[in-house]
């Protein structure tokens, strides 16, 4: 198993577009991919075509732990982004945050 994160506060430097294209990528390759989907702005979900309302996000990965939110889509599995998700950092601290996602995914991570 192997997490890669795209990640920068910068916001329009391609890591949407990154990520969407190393999880492409992979799933060429025929590796079971999850693609996790942290932006409030929730492009990468739309790329994926995946739901937001009325089914598990990140949001509801980070605040509750809940982990029934992975959905799959014909583009591959993906934790949607939720707009809800720039309220997080309001209900978290930094640390917390870290360490609900870390706690999520190594529940999760078996499947990937």
């Amino acid at each position: 198993m192997k997490i890669i994160a795209v990640a920068n506060q910068k916001g329009g430097i391609g890591k949407t577009t990154t990520a969407l294209a190393l999880a492409t990528g992979l799933q060429r390759l025929k590796k079971k991919t999850l693609l996790v989907d942290l932006d409030p702005q929730a492009n990468a979900s739309d790329n994926y075509r995946a739901a937001i309302e009325g089914v598990g996000t990140a949001y509801d990965l980070l605040v509750s732990g809940d982990t029934d939110c992975i959905q799959t889509t014909e583009l591959g599995d993906i934790i949607a982004g939720d707009p809800a998700l720039k309220d997080a950092s309001k209900l978290l601290d930094g640390v917390s945050a870290a360490y609900r996602l870390k706690k999520g995914l190594v529940s999760i991570a078996p499947n990937y």
